[in-house]
């Protein structure tokens, strides 16, 4: 669950800094809101990483995804509603030479998925024309638009603005420690993986991710 009171941030207007007094609780219970918001918002970071040195690939092939770079599998939180926790995504890159849209996608899904394409960034180099997202659904697609030679930046998502979940995450089960009891106990542990894709249109420029951010919001 959240820690935020109202789960997001709460805007005081100027004129009632004049009208408040020091210790007023209204005040503190905002200024105390915002603080906790921000914490969760911030607090969970699974990926955060900018390179000049680019993940790079070639689009052999027009209008078709091309699976780009994956994560390492990291574990996610679930909520009373067995849904996982949101994952706020950002993503930075650019497609090099020719003209025409072209994006960017993200894709989460669980660790133990087929689907996944859990393996080492390594191999992306010999695969050609892999998989596209179709299977992806929102919540756990979300795509980038740009345009060849827009430039390397920061890249706005279209769909969800960047949020990302399970609906339904596969658990493992993993032995640990009873830190009271001391006895070996087996716990349900959820783990994902980012996919990042890219496509071009029209024509087959070179991609390159040259920045990723993802941290898991702990509230609705």
């Amino acid at each position: 669950m959240s820690t935020s009171i109202w789960e997001s941030l709460i805007a005081i207007e100027d004129a009632e800094h004049d009208e408040l007094e020091a210790t007023d609780t209204v005040a503190h219970r905002v200024l105390l809101n915002n603080v906790s918001h921000l914490a969760d918002s911030c607090g969970q970071p699974l990926i955060a990483w900018t390179s000049s040195n680019p993940v790079s690939r070639a689009i052999a092939e027009s209008a078709v995804w091309h699976r780009l770079w994956n994560s390492p599998t990291f574990a996610v939180r679930t909520r009373p509603d067995g849904e996982s926790y949101r994952i706020r995504t950002r993503l930075r890159g650019e497609f090099l030479t020719g003209s025409g849209n072209a994006s960017f996608a993200v894709t989460l899904a669980s660790a133990l998925d087929p689907g996944a394409h859990v393996r080492e960034i390594s191999a992306y180099a010999e695969a050609v024309n892999d998989t596209p997202p179709r299977s992806y659904v929102s919540p756990a697609l979300e795509v980038y638009s740009s345009t060849v030679g827009a430039g390397d930046a920061w890249i706005a998502p279209v769909q969800n603005g960047g949020l990302l979940s399970l609906a339904s995450p596969t658990a493992s089960i993993e032995s640990t420690d009873d830190v009271l009891s001391g006895d070996i106990i087996s716990v349900p542990v959820y783990s994902a993986t980012l996919v990042v894709w890219a496509l071009a249109e029209t024509t087959k420029p070179d991609a390159d991710l040259t920045g990723l951010y993802a941290a898991e919001y702990f509230g609705t």
